[in-house]
């Protein structure tokens, strides 16, 4: 069951935080209307309620033992040379029948062309039942499409069978096709392609033109060890997963355009057989211009996500961004149009950049799958059972947790706007969280502690299931508003001068406020003001440093 605002905070202790316990004083010191305490049941229409796309329960990871990649180099990629040598290149024209090859290191039987040493080739025609493959052990090989378009006869139209690494090289001004048969199958024999481009080896993708791919049996691109999207244009269209690489996926530039019916990104592989210190299962985005839409999430790499640049939308079924492991963002823009839940990982790091992140559960969910879950049920939802002032789990022992330093973070959720099964640490950033109209989920979300000690936060929402942070040195304003403040109406904190500490437009209905800032100092009065003009510069709606005209004043309060 879901627990009441009174017990909730009453049952983790939060008494000198004002969401409960406290008074709002009017202005004229006639009256003093109490906070107004609500109670709630769980409702089985609420979106805590909706069922995850992804059935079965999530598999607890051991963060004990898990290394974070800090760095690109850590991944241990291959030195791989991305210039092609087009002066020695072996020319490969394909052709229904009829496909040539000009040079060496390469063969043609029927509508099949087969690479068996290392070198550079250059492909260029169609084929509309055919296959290229590259079969050579320890090669490293080019392709370089110049003008290629290539239906498989099966499910791969390019598949690398063996080789130390593959380059895929778009060349410059060109347009370049690879589809799987129409009504193509997966296979069920084991290391059978199951991607119109599949690789056993590293795979890598550069060039200035243009590579359009349909995965018509499952995955668009996969590779069994590294994919890396170097530069070019990519478009995938896929029934399974977009683009996948087990043991790591690298996108550090170009043009990436997914639509799939699975994972858009994906990297799964949770260790390597031959090499326990090896980090795998790790998606890595640096730069690029990603678009990717997703019938499950739009990344899932199994023991880490990190983002470091590019400008990424994503609209998503399931979660926008899923880490079992650890999720870090340094550096980027991301805009999440849609998701169940929008950013998941058992340790979530947001150190700089920007996002808004609109989910149908969760915007911000940390776990580590440590708890039980309803089947069908990723765990760290809002559903569920839940221990007083609890996230997802209702076990405080979880080790899941959320460190935010930096960024710009808005959160738009119908679920919990953050939520930690463990605790939530912020030093610096932004964070406005428009939260849930439900009063079976809160804007703030925890299990354990939130300590603030810098930045500025900012949370709306419903006052049934409210928190704040307990713990740090700066301090907090939490009140709920005694009604429901309408959508678009300004909710303004000033203090004893008049000077605007915070000024937030819901962008829904909201019952509570919660306002923490360096501007902010416990012990000291501010005044809160429904409506009115105020001017400045908006961030997700949030106004620091602006002026007041005009409003209803609602009361003061004492922060904490």
């Amino acid at each position: 069951m879901r627990y009441p605002i009174a017990s909730a905070l009453a049952g983790i202790g939060l008494g000198a935080l004002l969401l409960t316990g406290c008074s709002v004083t009017d202005d004229d010191s006639s009256s003093e209307a109490t906070v107004t305490e609500q109670t709630t049941t769980d409702d089985a229409t609420d979106a805590s309620e909706a069922t995850d796309a992804t059935t079965g329960e999530e598999s607890a990871i051991d963060l004990s033992t898990l290394t974070e990649a800090t760095s690109v180099d850590d991944l241990g990629l291959e030195d791989v040379d991305l210039d092609a040598d087009a002066a020695r290149a072996s020319t490969i024209t394909l052709a229904d029948g009829a496909s040539s090859v000009d040079g060496s290191g390469a063969s043609v039987d029927g509508d099949t062309v087969t690479i068996t040493a290392s070198g550079t080739y250059v492909l260029s025609g169609s084929l509309s039942a055919g296959q290229v493959v590259v079969d050579a052990e320890k090669a490293q090989v080019t392709l370089v499409l110049d003008g290629m378009d290539i239906t498989a006869a099966d499910v791969a139209g390019i598949e690398v069978v063996d080789a130390d690494w593959v380059v895929v090289d778009l060349a410059d001004g060109s347009t370049n096709s690879v589809s799987g048969a129409a009504g193509a199958t997966e296979s069920d024999e084991q290391d059978a392609p199951n991607a119109a481009i599949y690789a056993t080896s590293d795979l890598w993708i550069t060039g200035s033109g243009s590579l359009t791919v349909n995965g018509v049996a499952a995955d668009g691109i996969t590779s069994k060890d590294s994919l890396v999207i170097d530069a070019g244009t990519v478009v995938v269209t896929a029934t399974d997963d977009g683009i996948r690489g087990k043991d790591h996926l690298v996108i550090r530039g170009g043009s990436v355009t997914v639509d799939a019916g699975g994972d858009a990104l994906k990297s799964d592989n949770a260790a390597d057989a031959d090499d326990a210190s090896a980090l795998v299962g790790r998606i890595w985005i640096s730069d690029g211009t990603l678009d990717l839409t997703a019938g499950s999430d739009a990344m899932d790499a199994y023991n880490q996500v990190t983002i470091e640049g590019g400008d990424i939308g994503i609209a998503a079924e399931d979660d926008a961004v899923h880490a079992d492991g650890i999720l870090r963002i340094t550096s980027g823009t991301i805009d999440v149009a849609s998701s169940y839940e929008g950013l998941e990982g058992a340790l979530i790091y947001l150190d700089g950049g920007t996002a808004t992140v609109v989910s149908s559960d969760d915007g911000l969910n940390a776990s580590d799958g440590s708890g039980s879950s309803e089947p069908g049920m990723r765990e760290g939802g809002a559903g569920g059972g839940m221990a007083p002032g609890g996230g997802g789990a209702g076990d405080q022992a979880s080790d899941a947790a959320i460190e935010i330093t930096g960024g710009e973070w808005f959160i738009d959720s119908e679920g919990d706007g953050v939520d930690s099964n463990g605790n939530v640490y912020m030093t610096g950033g932004t964070v406005v969280v428009a939260g849930p109209t439900s009063n079976g989920n809160g804007a703030v979300d925890y299990n354990g502690t939130f300590e603030i000690d810098g930045g500025t936060l900012v949370a709306t929402g419903s006052a049934g299931m409210a928190q704040a942070p307990d713990g740090g040195s700066q301090a907090v304003i939490g009140v709920s508003l005694g009604q429901t403040v309408t959508a678009g109406t300004a909710v303004t904190v000033t203090d004893s001068d008049g000077a605007v500490v915070a000024s937030i437009t819901p962008a829904k209905d909201t019952q509570i406020l919660v306002v923490s800032s360096p501007d902010i100092s416990a012990g000291e009065t501010y005044s809160i003001t429904f409506g009115g003009d105020v001017s400045g510069t908006a961030t997700f709606g949030l106004i620091t440093d602006g002026t007041l005209s005009g409003g209803e004043s609602a009361g003061s309060i004492e922060a904490g």
